[in-house]
Parts: C-alpha cells; sequence; structure tokens
C-alpha cells in the first residue's frame, strides 16, 4: 500500500508537472503563454499591489538570474533586445522571442509569476484542508461506534482525487490558460472537501 501511494505522490506531484512544462509549448503556440494585463490588473485587485508587485519582483530576479542566461538565451532575438523595454511588457507584446523555445520561456516566466501568487494562499489551502480532514475523521470516530459504514471505494477514490488535486496545484500555473488568483479559493473548497471526503472513509483500523 505504501509503495502504491509513494508512486500515485510520485506520478501526479513530480511527473505530471515536469511533463506539462515539456510537452505543452510543443502543442501550443506561444502567444498562449503571453503575460496578460488583464490576469495581472485582476491579481491587483484580489491579492493587493504589494503582493503583487513582490510577484512581480521575484518573477524578474529569477528570469535574469535563471532563465535569461539557460532556458531563454537562446530563444532572445539580438535584433530586439532592449534594456530599456520592460520585462512585462515584453511578455504581454510577445517580442523578444523566436519560436524554437520562446513559448517555453514565456510558459516558465509566467508561470514563476503564477506559483509566487499561489504560495500566498497555500497555506490557506493547507490549513483548510487539515480542519475538514479532522472533522472527516471525528465523523467516522462517531459512525464507529454507532456502527457506521465507510467506504473502501470512496476512500480509494478520495485518495487519489486529493493527491491529483495537490499536482495540479503544481501544475497550475504552467497551463496555457486564463488563471487568476479568484481560482484559489475555489480550488481551496474542492481539496477540503476531498480530504474531508477521504478521512471520512478512512480503512485503516476501522
Amino acid at each position: 500500500m505504501s509503495s502504491t501511494f509513494l508512486k500515485n505522490i510520485t506520478v501526479w506531484v513530480l511527473f505530471m508537472p515536469i511533463i506539462i512544462v515539456i510537452l505543452l509549448p510543443l502543442m501550443f503556440d506561444k502567444s498562449d503563454f503571453r503575460f496578460s494585463s488583464s490576469e495581472i490588473d485582476r491579481n491587483v485587485q484580489i491579492v493587493g499591489a504589494k503582493f503583487n508587485a513582490e510577484a512581480v519582483d521575484a518573477t524578474k530576479r529569477i528570469y535574469l538570474k535563471s532563465l535569461k542566461p539557460t532556458i531563454c538565451q537562446a530563444s532572445l532575438l539580438e535584433t530586439e533586445k532592449s534594456a530599456n523595454d520592460d520585462f512585462f511588457v515584453k511578455m504581454m507584446k510577445d517580442v523578444g522571442f523566436n519560436k524554437s523555445n520562446g513559448a517555453r520561456c514565456q510558459q516558465l516566466a509566467r508561470g514563476i509569476y503564477r506559483f509566487d501568487i499561489e504560495l500566498k494562499f497555500m497555506a490557506c489551502v493547507f490549513l483548510i484542508a487539515f480542519a475538514a480532514a479532522f472533522d472527516g475523521l471525528t465523523v467516522r470516530a462517531t459512525d464507529k461506534f454507532e456502527f457506521g459504514y465507510q467506504s473502501p471505494l470512496k476512500f480509494h477514490i478520495a485518495t487519489h482525487a486529493f493527491i491529483a488535486a495537490i499536482g495540479l496545484m503544481f501544475a497550475a500555473p504552467f497551463l496555457p490558460i486564463a488563471f487568476t488568483a479568484v481560482a484559489w479559493p475555489a480550488i481551496t473548497v474542492i481539496i477540503a472537501l476531498i480530504a474531508w471526503i477521504a478521512a471520512r472513509n478512512y480503512q485503516a483500523g476501522i
């Protein structure tokens, strides 16, 4: 059981985000990974200008120190480099990148920005999920003394769904779809519900 559990974690939490980063830029146009001014403006409204500015600064810092010297170096067009161009303006205008590696570079840069926004919600996500799981275990204990029923099928499905949801949390910032901070409250509710179902139907020691 533990071996299967670890394999599921490895597949969903580790390999799925890596596969998404590698394959999606080959399947979609680089314009699908551009920064959207509406996304940034929406994040400012939700998390505030201060937190959004921190995410922007972190993205620029990681881009300049890590991505640009390595992955993005080959994608930058020499004729379109300009020290005066703002990084996010360049990303939103879809200039400064050729077709060979531009999509992956933009995907990673936008993913870093989105992931930094995600980090501001992650503690809340796990805290609420933990509270939901604790409540599920309490309901399970009550049902145990009242000869209640725990469903092995629900436990199995909910456990896999929880692992998959955690993996999607890490993969979501790199997807070629519109994704703003408003999605995280909904994701939090879904993960908490899955955690409650899994804990409510926990099978060990029934």
